[in-house]
């Protein structure tokens, strides 16, 4: 990876998003960044959907290492405490700019 090419971690906090988790991650992976330039986290808080396994499917479709999920044992009610939740995965994270993002977000191209 070039060091003078942007680097980023993008972390999205997920709990029962099967349904949305696939439109987030089409919106950030269509910005025409190439995926050595970033990196997606997602953190599942123990969702009882099929979140993970869509999670999974979409990284399998993606660069080895560029799509990571990490799995509360526990949920840990997430909602408002993305801050938390950072500061937990902060060993998780390989680069320097870190943008977290909730799972409705859609990344808009400009």
């Amino acid at each position: 990876m070039e060091t003078n090419k942007c680097q980023l971690s993008i972390v999205i906090p997920v709990f029962n998003g099967s349904n949305e988790i696939n439109i987030c991650l089409d919106s950030i992976y269509s910005q025409g960044m190439s995926p050595e330039q970033f990196e997606v986290i997602c953190v599942d808080d123990c969702s009882t959907d099929s979140t993970v396994e869509v999670i999974e499917d979409y990284a399998n479709r993606m660069q080895p290492g560029n799509l990571k999920i990490i799995r509360h044992n526990v949920n840990k009610r997430q909602r408002g405490g993305e801050i938390q939740v950072l500061k937990k995965q902060l060993v998780h994270i390989s680069y320097f700019l870190i943008m977290m993002i909730t799972l409705k977000l859609v990344v808009c191209c400009n």
